[in-house]
């Protein structure tokens, strides 16, 4: 077999593209941002152009490509629009760099003004929401799809958050004496608790949504209205969106301080102790 510098790319390529497969498959949400150093992302928006003074992150997705992006640029906006749109960030092509004196190829990338996201797409990367009305256009709260909880803050106070909401629900409880609802919820705190930091949002959407569904079965809902009832139904069975990390978790925060407020006016149950039983007297026989 006559082997040529051919062969090496072709098994580079073959064993590129099964990693990619393999990574697709075992952790399909696991892209984003990656916590290599703080998000930042500072802008400016006028005269009816986005631009971007200042962007530090790193980005990985779901192939496994890395993207270091650091260039700032400015774009156009859309002229007469309404609706939401967002500031998005995908592979382009391989950029000639050079790093102590040895030269090498280092992973493109470009930006583009879109109104369209599809959730499902691991290769276009929103880090920006946008809303415009009447040409006017301000910056919405937003989360951008992450590799893990610590990668980007908003995300890792919010899940924190959660996360204590959940514990004060969880002493309200066992002070109510509700031992099996004591226990779920105990068990899924626990859960939570355990390499919280790094965990992938997926997973952190998984806890709420059974946190919600355990608080819903137990009636810790009670004195809240049917709208929030059917809500927090809903929400049990939300697919996973990566794009909408923000507004998910909010809404989880608020069906967790519902439950909180209900067990906070709810007096725990007394605890009543059973009577000790009085000793028998014993009977003696006397032989005569």
């Amino acid at each position: 077999m006559e082997i040529m510098p051919e062969t090496f790319l072709y098994a580079d390529g073959y064993h590129d593209s099964v990693s990619r497969l393999n990574r697709q498959l075992l952790v399909p949400f696991a892209y984003g941002l990656v916590p290599l150093h703080d998000f930042t992302l500072k802008y400016t928006i006028t005269d009816q152009k986005l631009t971007i003074d200042k962007i530090s992150c790193t980005i990985m997705d779901g192939e496994g490509n890395v993207l270091h992006i650091t260039k700032g640029i400015f774009l156009p906006l859309p002229k007469e629009v309404q609706g939401t749109f967002y500031l998005a960030v995908s592979c382009g092509e391989d950029d000639h760099v050079e790093k102590n004196g040895v030269p090498m190829l280092e992973q493109g990338y470009k930006f583009q003004i879109i109104n369209l996201l599809n959730p499902c797409s691991p290769f276009l990367f929103p880090l920006l929401k946008l809303h415009a009305e009447n040409g006017d256009w301000e910056v919405v709260d937003f989360i951008p799809p992450c590799c893990v909880l610590s990668a980007h803050s908003d995300l890792s106070n919010l899940s924190n958050q959660c996360r204590q909401c959940l514990g004060k629900i969880l002493d309200l409880v066992e002070k109510k004496g509700d031992k099996d609802a004591y226990y779920q919820i105990g068990y899924l705190f626990i859960e939570m608790s355990n390499s919280f930091r790094y965990d992938t949002p997926a997973m952190l959407i998984s806890y709420l949504k059974k946190a919600v569904f355990i608080l819903k079965s137990n009636d810790f809902f009670n004195g809240s209205d049917d709208e929030l009832l059917d809500r927090a139904g809903e929400f049990v069975q939300l697919e996973y969106n990566p794009n909408a990390l923000f507004e998910t978790i909010q809404e989880a925060l608020s069906y967790l301080h519902a439950a909180l407020a209900f067990l906070q006016q709810t007096k725990p149950e007394p605890v009543v102790e059973k009577p000790k039983p009085e000793p028998e007297e014993e009977e003696f026989t006397y032989m005569l």
